[in-house]
């Protein structure tokens, strides 16, 4: 069995179809309008907080909540997708 798996040939190339699935994925986001919605900026006791919508493929808007923090250069960033209904 070791001997049979010693020989055994791995493939190390890429599948024939990954750089034209790559370029097919890339013009899909590059299409992207990339609006942005600010929902609301609220000032909180350790920074501001920003709520906003961003465009993503397939028509999704992704919906992101960033922490800025008044005493450092430290950020968080929470962010939910999903398909806003029309």
């Amino acid at each position: 069995m070791i001997e049979k798996l010693l020989n055994t040939k791995i493939c190390q190339n890429s599948p024939i179809d990954l750089e034209q699935k790559w370029n097919k994925w890339l013009d899909e986001l590059n299409q992207v309008k990339n609006n942005v919605e600010i929902i609301n900026q609220v000032d909180t006791e350790y920074g501001k907080e920003i709520n906003f919508y961003f465009d993503s493929i397939f028509d999704t808007k992704i919906y992101t909540r960033l922490y800025l923090s008044n005493d450092s250069v430290k950020t968080a960033n929470v962010t939910w997708s999903g398909v806003e209904e029309k």
